[in-house]
Protein backbone atom coordinates (compact mmCIF):
# COMPACT_ATOMS: atom_id res chain seq x y z
CA UNK A 1 0.00 0.00 0.00
CA UNK A 2 1.41 3.53 -0.68
CA UNK A 3 1.66 5.83 2.10
CA UNK A 4 1.21 9.00 -0.09
CA UNK A 5 -2.00 7.41 -1.51
CA UNK A 6 -3.23 6.89 1.65
CA UNK A 7 -2.93 10.28 2.85
CA UNK A 8 -4.31 12.01 -0.44
CA UNK A 9 -7.48 10.09 0.09
CA UNK A 10 -10.33 12.31 1.39
CA UNK A 11 -12.15 9.80 3.26
CA UNK A 12 -11.65 6.65 5.86
CA UNK A 13 -14.78 4.35 6.56
CA UNK A 14 -14.21 2.77 9.65
CA UNK A 15 -16.74 -0.74 9.76
CA UNK A 16 -17.76 -2.38 12.81
CA UNK A 17 -18.35 -5.94 12.17
CA UNK A 18 -18.89 -9.48 14.17
CA UNK A 19 -19.61 -12.52 12.10
CA UNK A 20 -21.14 -10.53 9.17
CA UNK A 21 -18.85 -11.35 6.40
CA UNK A 22 -21.84 -12.15 4.20
CA UNK A 23 -22.83 -8.28 4.19
CA UNK A 24 -19.35 -7.04 3.85
CA UNK A 25 -18.90 -8.78 0.28
CA UNK A 26 -22.25 -7.54 -0.85
CA UNK A 27 -21.03 -4.48 0.39
CA UNK A 28 -17.69 -4.29 -1.03
CA UNK A 29 -18.78 -5.50 -4.50
CA UNK A 30 -20.93 -2.00 -3.88
CA UNK A 31 -17.86 0.03 -3.35
CA UNK A 32 -15.93 -1.83 -5.89
CA UNK A 33 -18.44 -1.05 -8.80
CA UNK A 34 -18.09 2.67 -7.34
CA UNK A 35 -14.53 2.54 -8.20
CA UNK A 36 -14.65 3.38 -4.26
CA UNK A 37 -10.88 5.38 -3.43
CA UNK A 38 -11.50 5.56 0.42
CA UNK A 39 -9.44 3.96 3.02
CA UNK A 40 -11.41 0.89 4.42
CA UNK A 41 -10.71 -0.02 8.18
CA UNK A 42 -12.86 -3.18 8.79
CA UNK A 43 -12.77 -3.28 12.59
CA UNK A 44 -13.81 -7.20 13.24
CA UNK A 45 -14.63 -9.32 16.24
CA UNK A 46 -15.82 -12.25 14.84
CA UNK A 47 -15.70 -15.80 16.15
CA UNK A 48 -14.38 -17.02 12.82
CA UNK A 49 -11.79 -16.35 9.93
CA UNK A 50 -14.51 -15.70 7.45
CA UNK A 51 -14.52 -11.81 7.59
CA UNK A 52 -10.26 -12.04 7.47
CA UNK A 53 -10.21 -14.25 4.36
CA UNK A 54 -12.87 -12.09 2.74
CA UNK A 55 -10.28 -8.83 3.26
CA UNK A 56 -7.59 -10.49 2.16
CA UNK A 57 -8.90 -11.37 -1.39
CA UNK A 58 -10.37 -8.13 -1.86
CA UNK A 59 -7.67 -6.52 -4.13
CA UNK A 60 -9.70 -3.04 -5.74
CA UNK A 61 -10.11 -1.85 -2.45
CA UNK A 62 -7.67 -0.20 0.21
CA UNK A 63 -8.74 -2.54 3.19
CA UNK A 64 -7.25 -2.05 6.54
CA UNK A 65 -7.97 -5.29 8.80
CA UNK A 66 -8.03 -5.36 12.41
CA UNK A 67 -9.17 -8.01 14.94
CA UNK A 68 -10.32 -7.24 18.24
CA UNK A 69 -11.80 -9.17 21.10
CA UNK A 70 -15.53 -10.74 20.82
CA UNK A 71 -16.25 -8.40 23.54
CA UNK A 72 -15.21 -5.49 21.76
CA UNK A 73 -18.46 -3.30 21.57
CA UNK A 74 -19.13 -1.03 17.93
CA UNK A 75 -18.37 2.28 19.63
CA UNK A 76 -15.08 0.74 20.91
CA UNK A 77 -13.86 -0.08 17.84
CA UNK A 78 -15.07 3.56 16.37
CA UNK A 79 -13.12 5.38 18.97
CA UNK A 80 -9.79 3.23 17.75
CA UNK A 81 -10.88 4.38 14.29
CA UNK A 82 -10.89 8.06 15.82
CA UNK A 83 -7.73 7.77 17.05
CA UNK A 84 -5.54 6.12 14.00
CA UNK A 85 -7.46 7.52 10.80
CA UNK A 86 -4.61 9.83 8.40
CA UNK A 87 -7.61 11.38 6.11
CA UNK A 88 -9.61 14.67 6.36
CA UNK A 89 -12.54 12.50 7.45
CA UNK A 90 -13.86 9.57 9.37
CA UNK A 91 -17.06 7.78 7.83
CA UNK A 92 -18.31 6.07 10.70
CA UNK A 93 -20.23 3.36 9.26
CA UNK A 94 -22.11 0.09 9.31
CA UNK A 95 -21.72 -3.11 7.86
CA UNK A 96 -24.96 -3.22 5.72
CA UNK A 97 -25.83 -0.04 4.00
CA UNK A 98 -23.63 1.98 1.71
CA UNK A 99 -24.56 5.29 0.23
CA UNK A 100 -22.76 6.73 -3.11
CA UNK A 101 -19.78 7.40 -2.49
CA UNK A 102 -18.82 10.30 -4.75
CA UNK A 103 -21.89 12.02 -3.62
CA UNK A 104 -20.17 11.78 -0.43
CA UNK A 105 -16.52 13.18 -1.54
CA UNK A 106 -18.64 15.95 -3.65
CA UNK A 107 -19.27 17.25 -0.29
CA UNK A 108 -16.58 17.17 1.62
CA UNK A 109 -13.94 18.01 -1.00
CA UNK A 110 -13.17 21.54 0.04
CA UNK A 111 -12.66 19.80 3.44
CA UNK A 112 -15.36 23.11 5.43
CA UNK A 113 -17.64 20.92 6.63
CA UNK A 114 -16.77 19.40 10.11
CA UNK A 115 -19.93 17.47 10.48
CA UNK A 116 -21.89 15.63 7.62
CA UNK A 117 -24.83 13.53 8.81
CA UNK A 118 -26.19 11.12 5.64
CA UNK A 119 -29.95 11.10 6.27
CA UNK A 120 -31.44 8.00 4.82
CA UNK A 121 -34.17 8.47 2.28
CA UNK A 122 -35.37 5.06 1.72
CA UNK A 123 -36.06 4.67 5.65
CA UNK A 124 -39.87 4.73 6.86
CA UNK A 125 -40.89 7.84 8.17
CA UNK A 126 -37.37 9.85 7.88
CA UNK A 127 -40.08 12.73 6.82
CA UNK A 128 -41.25 13.00 9.93
CA UNK A 129 -38.78 14.94 11.66
CA UNK A 130 -38.79 17.59 14.47
CA UNK A 131 -40.80 19.91 12.71
CA UNK A 132 -43.13 17.86 10.51
CA UNK A 133 -41.82 19.20 7.60
CA UNK A 134 -41.04 17.38 4.05
CA UNK A 135 -37.68 16.33 4.91
CA UNK A 136 -35.08 18.43 2.60
CA UNK A 137 -32.46 17.42 0.30
CA UNK A 138 -30.02 19.84 1.82
CA UNK A 139 -29.71 21.97 4.96
CA UNK A 140 -26.73 23.73 6.56
CA UNK A 141 -26.27 24.42 10.40
CA UNK A 142 -24.38 26.49 12.36
CA UNK A 143 -26.44 26.08 15.58
CA UNK A 144 -25.65 22.11 16.98
CA UNK A 145 -28.43 22.29 19.11
CA UNK A 146 -31.06 23.00 16.57
CA UNK A 147 -29.08 20.10 14.38
CA UNK A 148 -29.49 17.93 17.49
CA UNK A 149 -33.84 18.90 17.78
CA UNK A 150 -34.11 18.16 14.25
CA UNK A 151 -31.86 14.61 13.63
CA UNK A 152 -30.54 13.42 16.74
CA UNK A 153 -33.26 10.62 15.92
CA UNK A 154 -31.76 9.83 12.84
CA UNK A 155 -28.43 10.21 13.89
CA UNK A 156 -28.64 7.21 16.30
CA UNK A 157 -28.07 5.33 13.10
CA UNK A 158 -24.09 3.64 12.43
CA UNK A 159 -23.79 4.92 8.90
CA UNK A 160 -25.13 8.30 9.32
CA UNK A 161 -21.88 10.34 10.30
CA UNK A 162 -19.05 11.88 8.73
CA UNK A 163 -16.74 14.16 10.20
CA UNK A 164 -13.50 15.59 10.11
CA UNK A 165 -10.28 15.25 11.76
CA UNK A 166 -10.43 18.95 13.91
CA UNK A 167 -13.67 17.89 15.32
CA UNK A 168 -12.26 13.91 16.06
CA UNK A 169 -9.79 15.75 17.96
CA UNK A 170 -12.18 17.81 20.51
CA UNK A 171 -13.86 14.69 20.78
CA UNK A 172 -10.90 12.76 22.11
CA UNK A 173 -9.35 15.53 23.88
CA UNK A 174 -12.29 17.43 25.16
CA UNK A 175 -14.77 15.21 25.64
CA UNK A 176 -13.06 11.87 25.86
CA UNK A 177 -14.13 7.99 25.52
CA UNK A 178 -15.94 7.12 29.07
CA UNK A 179 -18.66 9.51 29.14
CA UNK A 180 -21.17 8.39 27.22
CA UNK A 181 -19.74 5.08 27.27
CA UNK A 182 -22.42 1.95 27.66
CA UNK A 183 -25.25 3.99 26.86
CA UNK A 184 -24.86 2.64 23.23
CA UNK A 185 -25.04 6.63 21.55
CA UNK A 186 -21.55 6.97 22.69
CA UNK A 187 -20.69 8.06 18.85
CA UNK A 188 -23.81 10.93 18.59
CA UNK A 189 -23.82 12.19 22.18
CA UNK A 190 -19.40 12.55 21.91
CA UNK A 191 -19.70 14.02 18.37
CA UNK A 192 -22.72 17.11 19.40
CA UNK A 193 -20.84 17.55 23.10
CA UNK A 194 -17.60 17.93 21.10
CA UNK A 195 -19.19 20.68 18.70
CA UNK A 196 -20.55 22.43 21.72
CA UNK A 197 -17.45 23.53 22.58
CA UNK A 198 -16.35 25.51 19.17
CA UNK A 199 -18.68 26.05 16.46
CA UNK A 200 -18.52 24.13 13.29
CA UNK A 201 -20.00 23.67 10.15
CA UNK A 202 -23.06 20.90 10.17
CA UNK A 203 -24.84 19.22 7.01
CA UNK A 204 -27.61 17.04 6.80
CA UNK A 205 -28.03 15.40 3.36
CA UNK A 206 -31.02 13.67 2.38
CA UNK A 207 -28.80 10.71 0.56
CA UNK A 208 -30.47 7.45 -0.62
CA UNK A 209 -28.39 4.21 0.14
CA UNK A 210 -27.86 1.17 -2.06
CA UNK A 211 -30.29 -1.94 -1.03
CA UNK A 212 -29.23 -3.30 2.39
CA UNK A 213 -27.92 -7.35 2.15
CA UNK A 214 -31.13 -9.53 2.42
CA UNK A 215 -29.18 -12.12 4.61
CA UNK A 216 -29.72 -8.99 7.13
CA UNK A 217 -31.79 -10.46 10.49
CA UNK A 218 -32.73 -7.85 12.74
CA UNK A 219 -30.25 -8.25 15.79
CA UNK A 220 -30.57 -10.09 18.81
CA UNK A 221 -31.25 -7.10 21.10
CA UNK A 222 -33.91 -6.24 18.51
CA UNK A 223 -35.52 -9.11 19.61
CA UNK A 224 -35.80 -9.34 23.49
CA UNK A 225 -36.09 -6.65 26.16
CA UNK A 226 -33.31 -5.27 25.78
CA UNK A 227 -35.11 -2.87 23.07
CA UNK A 228 -37.06 -1.21 26.00
CA UNK A 229 -34.37 -1.06 28.18
CA UNK A 230 -31.70 0.76 25.57
CA UNK A 231 -34.75 3.36 23.87
CA UNK A 232 -36.65 4.21 26.87
CA UNK A 233 -33.79 4.20 29.32
CA UNK A 234 -30.30 4.28 27.74
CA UNK A 235 -31.34 6.85 25.30
CA UNK A 236 -32.52 9.36 27.48
CA UNK A 237 -29.94 9.34 30.10
CA UNK A 238 -27.49 9.42 27.15
CA UNK A 239 -29.57 13.10 26.00
CA UNK A 240 -29.20 14.20 29.09
CA UNK A 241 -25.67 14.00 29.46
CA UNK A 242 -25.50 16.19 26.91
CA UNK A 243 -23.79 19.77 27.94
CA UNK A 244 -26.66 22.18 29.01
CA UNK A 245 -26.85 24.19 25.42
CA UNK A 246 -28.90 20.93 24.56
CA UNK A 247 -31.26 21.32 27.48
CA UNK A 248 -34.41 23.03 25.97
CA UNK A 249 -34.38 20.41 23.81
CA UNK A 250 -34.31 17.47 25.89
CA UNK A 251 -37.93 16.26 25.89
CA UNK A 252 -39.43 16.80 22.92
CA UNK A 253 -35.69 15.15 21.49
CA UNK A 254 -36.12 12.08 23.77
CA UNK A 255 -40.01 11.70 22.82
CA UNK A 256 -39.21 12.13 19.11
CA UNK A 257 -36.18 9.92 19.16
CA UNK A 258 -37.90 6.93 20.60
CA UNK A 259 -41.39 7.55 18.48
CA UNK A 260 -40.06 8.70 15.07
CA UNK A 261 -37.17 5.22 15.06
CA UNK A 262 -40.44 3.42 15.56
CA UNK A 263 -39.35 1.68 19.10
CA UNK A 264 -42.21 2.80 21.18
CA UNK A 265 -44.69 4.32 18.43
CA UNK A 266 -47.97 2.54 18.08
CA UNK A 267 -47.17 0.36 15.34
CA UNK A 268 -43.24 -0.74 17.35
CA UNK A 269 -45.71 -1.81 20.18
CA UNK A 270 -47.77 -4.19 18.00
CA UNK A 271 -44.49 -5.14 16.45
CA UNK A 272 -43.13 -6.36 19.65
CA UNK A 273 -46.50 -7.67 20.82
CA UNK A 274 -46.30 -9.57 17.97
CA UNK A 275 -43.23 -11.10 18.67
CA UNK A 276 -44.24 -11.63 22.20
CA UNK A 277 -41.78 -8.89 23.58
CA UNK A 278 -44.11 -6.36 24.82
CA UNK A 279 -46.21 -8.11 27.74
CA UNK A 280 -48.32 -6.94 30.82
CA UNK A 281 -44.31 -7.55 32.78
CA UNK A 282 -42.42 -5.32 30.68
CA UNK A 283 -45.20 -2.51 30.76
CA UNK A 284 -45.12 -2.68 34.35
CA UNK A 285 -41.41 -3.06 34.56
CA UNK A 286 -40.92 -0.08 32.36
CA UNK A 287 -44.12 2.02 33.01
CA UNK A 288 -43.09 5.05 33.94
CA UNK A 289 -40.31 5.38 31.34
CA UNK A 290 -42.93 4.49 28.20
CA UNK A 291 -44.83 7.70 30.04
CA UNK A 292 -42.13 9.84 29.04
CA UNK A 293 -40.57 8.83 25.69
CA UNK A 294 -43.94 7.18 23.93
CA UNK A 295 -46.88 8.83 22.42
CA UNK A 296 -49.13 6.11 23.47
CA UNK A 297 -51.35 6.46 26.17
CA UNK A 298 -50.61 4.13 29.04
CA UNK A 299 -54.19 2.79 28.64
CA UNK A 300 -53.38 1.90 25.14
CA UNK A 301 -50.30 0.52 25.95
CA UNK A 302 -51.81 -1.94 28.04
CA UNK A 303 -54.48 -2.88 25.73
CA UNK A 304 -51.62 -3.84 23.39
CA UNK A 305 -49.39 -5.88 25.77
CA UNK A 306 -53.13 -7.81 26.47
CA UNK A 307 -53.72 -7.98 23.26
CA UNK A 308 -53.26 -12.54 21.49
CA UNK A 309 -50.15 -12.24 19.85
CA UNK A 310 -51.64 -14.09 17.08
CA UNK A 311 -54.11 -11.17 16.33
CA UNK A 312 -50.85 -8.98 16.43
CA UNK A 313 -49.02 -10.71 14.08
CA UNK A 314 -51.88 -11.03 11.58
CA UNK A 315 -51.82 -6.91 11.94
CA UNK A 316 -48.36 -7.40 10.01
CA UNK A 317 -49.25 -10.11 7.64
CA UNK A 318 -48.96 -7.59 4.51
CA UNK A 319 -45.64 -6.11 5.68
CA UNK A 320 -44.43 -9.28 5.98
CA UNK A 321 -45.31 -10.33 2.41
CA UNK A 322 -44.28 -6.48 1.06
CA UNK A 323 -40.39 -7.54 2.77
CA UNK A 324 -40.48 -11.28 1.57
CA UNK A 325 -40.96 -9.48 -2.26
CA UNK A 326 -38.49 -7.01 -1.44
CA UNK A 327 -35.87 -9.58 0.26
CA UNK A 328 -36.31 -11.75 -3.13
CA UNK A 329 -35.55 -9.11 -4.81
CA UNK A 330 -32.59 -8.26 -3.51
CA UNK A 331 -31.39 -11.52 -3.48
CA UNK A 332 -31.40 -11.75 -7.36
CA UNK A 333 -29.37 -8.87 -7.26
CA UNK A 334 -26.93 -10.03 -4.71
CA UNK A 335 -26.96 -13.78 -6.79
CA UNK A 336 -26.04 -11.48 -9.58
CA UNK A 337 -23.04 -9.68 -7.44
CA UNK A 338 -21.70 -12.90 -6.91
CA UNK A 339 -21.39 -14.49 -10.68
CA UNK A 340 -19.86 -11.52 -11.83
Amino acid sequence: MNRNTVEKTLLTIAIPTYNHSDYLRFMFHNLEMQGCDATLYVLDSSTSSDTKELCEHIHNLRIEYYHFEKTCTAEEKCFFAMRKYKTPYLWICGDGLIPEIHTVCCEIIDESIDLLHLVNTDARDTRQYYSRRKLPYYIKYSDVALFFRDFFWTATFMGATIINRRLSNTILQKVGEDKYKGTGFDIICSVLDALSHEKGNIVAKGMHYYIPNPLKKEAIWMNSKAVFEIWSRQMPQAVRKLPSIFAPFYDAVIKNTAVNNNYLSFRGLIRWRSKNIYTMKIEKEYEGDLDFVSNVPRILRKLIALMPVCLCRCIFIPISIRNSLKREKIRKIMKGCEEI
